[in-house]
């Protein structure tokens, strides 16, 4: 139950963030066309998209764990016998956590002071800094979780344990 639940909002996340991705392009396509039409290009096309961007990437981040999508070079990696794998799986798991973990406890922090002070860009259209700042700490938060989910089950790093049938 808890984990198809995990697995739904990573989902929801991944979405939002692909929405995010989708905006930027149409934000993108719709300021090249109208700069080539009247000489001036959109104004806060700019400041959007930077939003935008922190939102289409850190979104994604617990769903990436879950999936495995990371760059990785395994050579070292498939020349160790399966002693030292899982004891590099589980210190990078712990890594992991603690480097998104971290990220979280700050993002979170800094975004509650974003949204009360109503952070916004500066620039000639105006956008609110807080709802990056939100989606920076929540996808480090999912992507902490997933670490902690992995490292209790035993699971290696290139061996989910959330999205293990059972």
């Amino acid at each position: 139950m808890l984990r198809k639940l995990y697995i739904g909002i990573n989902r929801v996340t991944l979405f939002i963030g692909g929405l995010a991705i989708l905006a930027i392009t149409l934000l993108g396509g719709a300021d090249i066309i109208v700069t080539l039409i009247f000489q001036r290009p959109i104004a806060g096309v700019f400041e959007a998209t930077q939003t935008l961007m922190v939102v289409a990437v850190f979104l994604g981040l617990g769903m990436v764990h879950l999936n495995r999508s990371y760059i990785s070079v395994d050579i070292a990696y498939d020349a160790m016998p399966s002693f030292g794998q899982r004891l590099s799986d589980t210190l990078t798991l712990l890594l992991m956590l603690c480097f998104f973990g971290a990220l979280a406890w700050r993002g979170w922090g800094n975004a509650l002071q974003s949204w009360r002070v109503g952070e916004y860009t500066s620039g000639i259209v105006q956008f609110p800094i807080y709802p990056a700042k939100f989606a920076l700490a929540a996808g480090c938060t999912l992507a902490a979780i997933s670490c902690v989910v992995d490292l209790v089950a035993g699971a290696r790093f290139r061996k989910p344990a959330v999205l293990r049938e059972e």
